[in-house]
């Protein structure tokens, strides 16, 4: 009886090299599943470095560093870009004030009692 179980774990085990190819399948799974590609429109854009880390905020509501990429393009259609310091937003209209995290937060529907909401938009500033 002893025999049958002994030969019943062996079956059951993995060889090392079974084992090695399904680490390392498992690892180059993990590798590539993980990074996100962004792809921006065709308007003008923020530098790049500046855009990524935008759209990982508001995606991920973190820099995700090297897990993100973005598909930059916008220096061949647009090659003079912005100020750095100012979105395209304000800069479209002309806005060079300080940023008010508060109207803002009422300008997307979000009340003065959302503490988490009024953190996070102070955070991003």
């Amino acid at each position: 009886m002893a025999s049958r179980k002994t030969s019943a774990a062996k079956s059951n085990a993995r060889s090392p090299a079974r084992a090695a190819a399904s680490d390392a399948a498992d690892a180059a799974a993990d590798a590539h599943a993980s990074i996100v590609v962004y792809v921006h429109g065709i308007g003008a854009q923020s530098p790049r470095g500046q855009l990524k880390l935008e759209w990982d905020l508001a995606l991920f509501g973190r820099d995700l560093g090297a897990r993100s990429r973005m598909a930059y393009w916008a220096d061949i259609l647009h090659p003079a870009r912005q100020p750095a310091a100012l979105s395209r937003r304000r800069a479209a209209r002309g806005d060079a004030a300080p940023i008010d995290p508060d109207a803002l937060l009422r300008e997307a529907g979000i009340g003065r009692g959302d503490a988490a909401a009024q953190a996070y938009a102070s955070a991003l500033l």
